[in-house]
């Protein structure tokens, strides 16, 4: 097996694995023929992932293999760093063996390092250290904080109803001082920037996953990590990532209290510090402290002009006051338009580069809601219809504006919107949609027209879906 063509740079891939027998032989597949070294490091793996690896190895003749065991501390980044010191090309690929990019992603990737790494690039680009990538996790909860339906960008996701999405730095040039740190959620960035190096951002995705719908097995690994996260923070208590990731874990375990006293103590420290003043504000809009949660949004909004998430979160904030004060649905139609705006300003200039990040479809969703709470059917129709042309996966839109016409039908006994509410939904049906709620009016919809053929279709797809 052979690189897929020739490039300037070298790389290698530093993985470290345990217990991944169900998932290596994909692992393997997918980066071997882009990578010319590959570097697995086993931290006490008690299952087939040795015998599976040494397979492959014989199997292809892999050369450029070199496995080797590391006796398990609790600490990622001794492990991680442990994998990086026996790279011996210019750049180093970080994965998991649950992670893989696309044969294009790679391709992309080993453009850019060569681009960025040889000889006769520009002093800008020799500042380059490292690269950040999206790392999608692909997951079954659909009320995740920043989750999306799958779409046609996602790769072997068939068992999974959607993604979240955030930005890691997994690509960086093989430099002894470059290593991670923290015993877990390990991280290269500060090593990076201590040799004053720049990151750039790239819309190169891993696909991830690692993420279980087994419950018993999710609280078993949120244990683990919190052991390590607060080894962690005993270390270094005034940094602001423990006491982050500590609030993050205090916020899934419902206890509100210690997580607003961890993001205040990592707001305090470095208030840029990843979502931190979202997540304040969200603590404190669950404690119905709306002034200190509008306070946070706002903050969040000077600190990252350009992240429209801020935005959301203070239009959602007064799209929920509207509901009591009918005047607040105007400050969340400002927010959101705002929002609106800056949002497709971005994807202007991401086309312009030629990245491929998508709208958000939050802001479109939730001010078209406010309109239907205010009986204005005919701005959310239009936003709805822009909504869904600009993003064609954003099935709530897809949902809403068939509800917008099935209604306007029963109003006016007008077939004809009848029909277009149907032909909505039949789209996003086509269109592989796993929103359970838009599949379930499809489904009403064709139990009233007796259409048993279609009903068993569209009712095998809400089968598999609540199986997840």
């Amino acid at each position: 097996m052979r690189l897929k063509q020739r490039f300037k740079q070298r790389l290698t891939c530093c993985t470290i694995a345990k217990d991944e027998e169900d998932k290596i032989d994909f692992f393997l597949n997918n980066i071997y023929d882009w990578v010319d070294e590959l570097i697995l490091i086993d931290t006490g793996s008690k299952d087939g992932t040795l015998e599976k690896v040494n397979h492959f190895v014989n199997l292809t003749q892999a050369r450029k293999i070199r496995l080797d065991l590391f006796k398990w501390n609790d600490d990622f980044s001794a492990a991680r760093n442990f994998s990086l010191s026996h790279a011996s090309s210019e750049w180093i690929l970080v994965l998991d063996a649950d992670e893989v990019i696309s044969d294009e992603g790679l391709l992309n990737l080993r453009k850019l390092i060569d681009e960025v790494g040889s000889e006769g690039a520009q002093k800008e680009a020799k500042e380059v250290l490292g690269l950040n990538l999206v790392q999608r996790h692909y997951v079954n909860d659909a009320k995740l904080p920043g989750f999306r339906y799958c779409d046609d960008t996602c790769l072997h996701a068939e068992n999974y109803l959607g993604y979240i999405e955030t930005n890691v730095v997994r690509v960086f040039r093989n430099n002894k001082e470059i290593r991670y740190r923290y015993t877990v959620h390990e991280k290269v960035d500060k090593s990076i920037f201590e040799l004053n190096g720049k990151i750039l951002p790239t819309n190169i995705v891993i696909h991830h996953y690692g993420y279980k719908t087994d419950e018993e097995n999710n609280k078993k690994k949120t244990a683990f990590y919190k052991k390590l996260e607060e080894k962690q923070l005993a270390l270094t208590p005034n940094d602001p990532k423990p006491n982050y990731e500590l609030a993050l874990i205090a916020r899934a375990e419902n206890n509100l209290s210690k997580a607003l006293e961890l993001f205040q103590k990592c707001a305090e420290i470095e208030p840029r510090y990843e979502l931190v003043l979202l997540e304040l504000g969200n603590c404190y809009r669950e404690q119905k402290n709306f002034e200190k949660a509008a306070e946070c949004y706002k903050k969040s909004i000077e600190l990252r002009k350009h992240d429209i998430r801020g935005y959301i979160n203070l239009g959602l904030l007064y799209s929920k006051l509207g509901d009591y004060d009918p005047a607040k649905f105007e400050d969340a139609k400002k927010i959101l338009e705002q929002a609106i705006t800056l949002d497709e300003e971005n994807h202007k200039e991401d086309v312009k580069q030629r990245k491929t990040e998508r709208l958000n479809p939050r802001p479109y969703n939730i001010l078209a809601d406010n309109y239907i709470k205010q009986m204005n059917f005919d701005e959310a129709i239009k936003l709805l219809e822009k909504a869904i042309k600009l993003m064609p996966y954003n099935f709530e839109a897809y949902n809403n504006l068939a509800g917008l016409y099935f209604a306007k039908s029963n109003a006016d006994k007008n077939k004809a919107d009848f029909n277009r509410g149907l032909i909505i939904l039949e789209k996003a049906s086509h269109l592989g949609c796993k929103n359970i709620i838009l599949l379930k009016n499809l489904a009403a919809i064709y139990a009233g027209q007796k259409d048993e053929a279609k009903l068993r279709k569209v009712s095998k797809v809400i089968e598999e879906i609540e199986k997840k």
